[in-house]
C-alpha cells in the first residue's frame, strides 16, 4: 500500500492550517524525488512508531520532534544526513515571518547531540523572497492545486519513501549525547567550579542552570543566564515556583529529566 495522507476541511481557519499541511508534504515528496542522494530520514505521514529514540519520535502526523520528557522541545519539517552532514529542512509557505530563534535552536541543538558533523539548514519556500533568501539556503517550490486535495483527493507520496532511513536508524549517530545531560554538565561546572558557561555556546537552548547536588529536595538553587542572577526553585505538589510563579512546561520536563537522571544513571 502506498503512503497516502488526506484532509478534512471544516472552516476558513482549518483550510489555511491544512494548505500548509499540504505543502510540507509536496515540499517532502520534492526531497524524496530530487535529493535521492542524501539518506532522508522517514516522516510526514501516519507512522505507526510511538517509540522515543534518544529524544527523537514522530508526533501523531508522522512528523519529527524533540522531546524531554513528554514535552515537545522542537519539531523538524525535514531530515536528511550523509556522511558526516546533517541536512535541517524547514519549510513555510512564506506567509508570516521567520522566526529566527526558533530555527537557531533546532540548529544549535543538532550540533549537541551530533558533535563533529556539519549541521545545514536549507528553507524550503514556494516563491523568492529577499528576506528569506539572504540569510538561509533557499529552495523555491512552487505551491501545489490544494482545490485537488480539499475535493477529497489523498494526496500520494513517492515510493522513493520506501528507500528512507528510520528514525531508530538516524538517532544511533547521536551516539550517547543529549540535551538533559549537557545541562547537568553546564550546571555541575557551574555550582562547583564557579565558572558561568557563555550563553552564545548553546543559543537559547539552556537558560537556566540548576544546583544538581540539591536538586532532589524540594528547595534548591538555580542559575537564569539570561537574567544573571541566582534564584530559588520550590517544588509543590509536583510542581515548580520560582517565587511565586510557576515555571514553564519546558523548564519543569527538565528538572524531571535530570532528577530521573541522577538517580538511575
Amino acid at each position: 500500500m502506498k503512503p497516502t495522507n488526506s484532509v478534512v476541511i471544516e472552516n476558513i481557519r482549518q483550510k489555511a492550517i491544512q494548505k500548509s499541511r499540504i505543502y510540507e508534504w509536496h515540499c517532502y515528496n520534492y526531497l524524496l524525488e530530487e535529493y535521492s542522494h542524501i539518506d532522508l530520514v522517514k516522516s510526514k505521514y501516519l507512522i505507526d512508531d510511538h517509540k522515543t529514540y534518544d529524544g527523537f519520535k514522530y508526533t501523531s502526523f508522522g512528523n519529527i520532534s524533540y522531546v524531554i520528557g513528554k514535552s515537545i522541545f522542537c519539531e523538524f519539517d525535514a531530515i536528511g544526513m550523509k556522511g558526516k552532514d546533517i541536512f535541517l529542512f524547514e519549510v513555510s509557505r512564506g506567509k508570516s515571518p521567520i522566526f529566527r530563534n526558533r530555527i537557531l535552536r533546532k540548529v544549535n541543538l543538532c550540533k549537541i547531540l551530533f558533535p563533529g558533523y556539519v549541521i545545514t539548514l536549507c528553507y524550503m519556500i514556494p516563491r523568492d523572497s529577499e528576506r528569506y533568501s539572504h540569510e538561509y539556503n533557499a529552495l523555491i517550490i512552487p505551491e501545489p492545486n490544494y482545490e485537488n486535495f480539499f475535493r477529497g483527493e489523498k494526496y500520494i507520496f513517492s515510493k522513493k519513501i520506501r528507500d528512507c532511513i528510520t528514525l531508530d536508524e538516524f538517532c544511533k549517530k547521536i551516539n550517547g549525547h543529549s540535551l538533559i545531560k549537557e545541562i547537568i554538565l553546564a550546571s555541575e561546572i557551574f555550582y562547583n567550579e564557579g565558572s558561568i558557561p557563555k550563553l552564545q555556546d548553546y543559543g537559547d537552548l539552556i537558560d537556566k542552570l540548576y544546583d544538581t547536588r540539591n536538586i532532589l529536595s524540594d528547595k534548591f538553587n538555580c542559575y537564569d543566564l539570561l537574567a544573571m542572577q541566582g534564584k530559588t526553585v520550590r517544588c509543590k505538589n509536583d510542581k515548580y515556583y520560582i517565587d511565586a510563579e510557576k515555571l514553564c512546561e519546558i523548564d519543569m520536563a527538565i528538572i524531571g529529566e535530570i532528577k530521573h537522571k541522577l538517580t538511575t544513571g
